[in-house]
C-alpha cells in the first residue's frame, strides 16, 4: 500500500507523491540521497539516471483488470504507456476496441487471442500488433499467463 508523503525538499517543488512503504524506509535512513525522480508528471520509484526512468515491477501495485486479471502500470511518458497484465487460467479480457495503437508481447503462458474475429493461439515470445479501433480480446490458456501491453497514445482510462 502506498503512502502519500511530501518530498518537496528532494525534488524542489510542492508536489505530493505516492511511494511504497519500502522506499519510505530507505528515504528515512538516508534523506540526503533519495532515489526518487519526477518525470512526465508521473512518480515512480527508480535509481538516478539522466532523462530516463526505471520502474521496479516488484514495487508496483497491481490493480484489478477484470475477473481473474491484474494489471500493473510499468511505465509511461511522452505518448507511450506500458502495462503488464497477469491472467488466471480461463480468465478473459473481453472483446473491445479503443483509439490507441497497441503492441502485446506474451511474457509467460499462452492465450487464445481474438483479433478482429480471427482467433489465434499465442504463447511465450509471440507478439501482436493491434491497430487503433480494432476489436480484440484474450482468454488465458494457462495459469499466470502474462501479457506486456504497449499503447500509444497513453490509456488515460488506466490512470483513474
Amino acid at each position: 500500500m502506498a503512502l502519500t508523503i511530501e518530498l518537496a525538499r528532494v525534488i524542489r517543488t510542492n508536489l505530493f507523491i505516492k511511494i511504497p512503504k519500502k522506499s519510505i524506509k530507505k528515504y528515512k535512513k538516508n534523506p540526503s540521497s533519495p532515489k526518487c525522480f519526477l518525470r512526465y508528471n508521473v512518480i515512480m520509484i527508480f535509481g538516478k539516471v539522466g532523462n530516463g526512468l526505471f520502474v521496479f515491477g516488484k514495487e508496483t501495485e497491481a490493480v484489478n483488470a477484470g475477473e481473474g486479471a491484474e494489471r500493473k502500470l510499468l511505465g509511461r511518458g511522452g505518448s507511450m504507456m506500458m502495462t503488464e497484465v497477469t491472467f488466471k487460467l480461463g480468465a478473459v479480457g473481453a472483446i473491445h476496441s479503443h483509439p490507441h495503437e497497441q503492441i502485446s508481447y506474451i511474457v509467460q503462458g499462452s492465450f487464445e487471442f481474438d483479433l478482429n474475429g480471427k482467433k489465434q493461439k499465442v504463447e511465450k515470445g509471440d507478439s501482436i500488433y493491434i491497430p487503433s479501433n480494432t476489436l480484440h480480446g484474450v482468454k488465458a490458456l494457462e495459469e499466470n499467463s502474462v501479457i506486456l501491453d504497449i499503447f500509444t497514445p497513453q490509456r488515460e482510462d488506466f490512470l483513474l
